[in-house]
């Protein structure tokens, strides 16, 4: 049969079931989650799952950008928690006189997400030198802002910001 009830009270779909819920028999042994989420009020629901990617930009708060030869994004949404990673190559900028930012984070960050440390893992590279970066997303929003440190740890500032260069991010964040 397609699905089996055990006398326990176990539910196999497509197998008789070792445990409450058995999906190991059904085609493929998925749980699919409809393309709109339908949120639950009750925080033990499980109530959205969603892979894909997005498209990062490198700018500043005033709408400078670079010339970027590589955007490449992807994120896994559980919930309301997106996990990410991005790569951004940029091979020229105008002079920056403003915050250095990553744009088009692929879900809002929530009202209470501002100010927060999002990445686990970053990197740039950028004329030979490799620099690490402090990360905070701008809350209702899909913008992060970086603060970059070299390896002596002194602060670039947006207008000493390299002209070329390479952003690696790994990380998460809250959304809506």
């Amino acid at each position: 049969g397609l699905m089996t009830l055990s006398v326990a009270g176990n539910l196999g779909i497509g197998v008789i079931p070792s445990c409450i819920l058995d999906i190991s028999g059904a085609s493929g042994g998925q749980i699919k989650f409809p393309a709109t989420q339908n949120a639950s009020t009750d925080v033990n629901t499980l109530d959205d799952y969603e892979e894909g990617t997005f498209t990062p930009v490198l700018g500043t708060s005033n709408g400078d950008t670079a010339t970027m030869s590589v955007q490449e994004g992807k994120y896994v949404k559980v919930g309301k928690i997106v996990q990410f990673s991005l790569q951004v190559v940029w091979t020229a900028k105008n002079t920056w006189s403003f915050n250095t930012r990553i744009s088009g984070l692929p879900f809002t960050a929530t009202s209470n997400t501002g100010g927060y440390i999002w990445p686990n893992a970053c990197q740039m590279d950028a004329n030979a030198l490799t620099t690490l970066f402090i990360y905070g997303i701008e809350s209702n929003t899909t913008i992060g802002y970086i603060q970059a440190i070299n390896v002596t740890g002194a602060q670039l500032t947006e207008s000493s910001f390299p002209s070329s260069g390479r952003v690696l991010v790994n990380g998460c964040y809250q959304t809506t």
